[in-house]
């Protein structure tokens, strides 16, 4: 009888043991993802500022100063680093099918999301495409950028997964269908007229 309990006990505690392994397993899985989105949001948004601040410095009404001529440099060399960074997180795609010349890093063709970080370098650089102006054309960039971004971010997900623990952890806050705004579907009023485009 004893060593049939004990066979039960070495049983069960093995079983324990392997479901603790699974959940660590998962846990480890969900806390890299989410070290992972954190660094590509971080990067990403390094992104934006510097495309934010080479529109601005260019909206000199067509005057340019010697210091916005220094910043719109900067933003360029600046670009041109996060567009390699990005490579960390965003690889070359099909690398079997092009640059097989090139070093491994640029073998293939450049993922996607990183095309509008590359073209608002060359817009630095004094190529325009079909847009009238610089500014346009990297207001455009930027939106596009943020567009691929959120893509791979999906914040709107996000958004309802925190609500849903927010909801779980803070009951008196589950009757809020926006979560205090965080989760909207509607246009907030005054702003349609300022906000049309």
């Amino acid at each position: 009888m004893a060593t049939l309990a004990g066979v039960w006990v070495t049983w069960y505690l093995g079983k324990l043991t392997k479901q603790w392994k699974e959940l660590g397993t998962r846990l480890n899985a969900v806390a890299f993802t989410a070290e992972y989105f954190r660094d590509i949001r971080a990067w990403a948004s390094e992104a934006v500022d510097v495309l934010s601040e080479a529109i601005y410095a260019g909206m000199g009404g067509g005057t340019v100063t010697p210091e916005s001529e220094s910043l719109l440099r900067r933003s360029r060399c600046r670009l041109s680093a996060l567009i390699d960074r990005g490579r960390f997180f965003l690889p070359n795609i099909r690398v079997d099918d092009h640059g097989a010349n090139k070093p491994s890093a640029y073998q293939g063709y450049r993922h996607p999301a990183l095309d509008p970080l590359m073209a608002a370098e060359r817009i630095l650089g004094g190529t325009l495409g079909r847009f009238e102006s610089p500014q346009e054309a990297l207001i455009a960039m930027r939106r596009n950028f943020v567009s691929a971004i959120q893509r791979i971010l999906d914040p709107a997900f996000l958004n309802q997964r925190v609500k849903q623990l927010i909801e779980e952890s803070y009951g008196h806050r589950a009757d809020d269908p926006t979560l205090g705004g965080l989760v909207q579907d509607t246009i907030p009023p005054g702003v349609g007229a300022l906000l049309s485009r």
